[in-house]
């Protein structure tokens, strides 16, 4: 199995995890959520972005890193004040203050902010591990060259599979024959993330 993985792309790597992610959604019965509806939407935009900078970006804003957040009433405020270009947020990546105002553009309304914070604060379902992990895949190798098949974005695929024992659940070789890590140095060919098959 281990070999098959190794040549399946990073794309096609965070597909794998993404659907394990809505497989353990649908056991824990929270896939219908219009807040986890909204994670899953902006996580798998990462199989066909051109820009994953400003995927991984976006993605802080949706994962369990939101909760650093919950005690500064000023992203609150922002969220419901500020009008800041994405673009200009970008520019300006080292300032805080920008940091928090991009919020406001990211997640509509407060009230999935709050949702989400509240969601990963009490989760006892695993749920937020598996949404780390899959993280891990998208961002490990993102401002490095992939070097050994890119163990990096590997173990934590390896790590969701075995929490969820889906081992069995994919076409390991398959998959690794329709996204190929060779492609785009490990990266692997962009595709709508709705296309992919286990």
């Amino acid at each position: 199995m281990t070999n098959y993985i190794k040549d399946i792309s990073i794309r096609g790597r965070f597909a794998i995890g993404l659907t394990c992610l809505k497989k353990k959604l649908r056991t824990e019965n929270l896939h219908w959520r219009e807040d986890i509806q909204l994670v899953l939407e902006k996580y798998s935009k990462f199989t066909n972005s051109d820009k994953l900078d400003v995927w991984e970006t976006e993605i802080k804003f949706y994962g369990s890193t939101i909760v650093e957040f919950e005690n500064s009433k000023r992203v609150i405020e922002l969220i419901n004040k500020e009008n800041t270009k994405m673009d200009n947020f970008n520019n300006n990546r080292g300032n805080h203050s920008d940091y928090y105002k991009a919020i406001s553009l990211i997640i509509e309304p407060e009230q999935t902010y709050s949702n989400l914070i509240e969601f990963y604060k009490s989760d006892t379902s695993g749920v937020k591990q598996i949404v780390e992990l899959c993280e891990d895949i998208g961002r490990d190798n993102l401002y490095v060259g992939t070097v050994n098949h890119s163990q990096e974005t590997l173990r934590p695929l390896m790590k969701i599979l075995d929490i969820l024992e889906l081992h069995n659940e994919f076409d390991f070789k398959a998959i690794a024959e329709s996204y190929p890590f060779k492609i785009d140095d490990g990266w692997g060919k962009k595709f709508e993330f709705k296309t992919f098959r286990k």
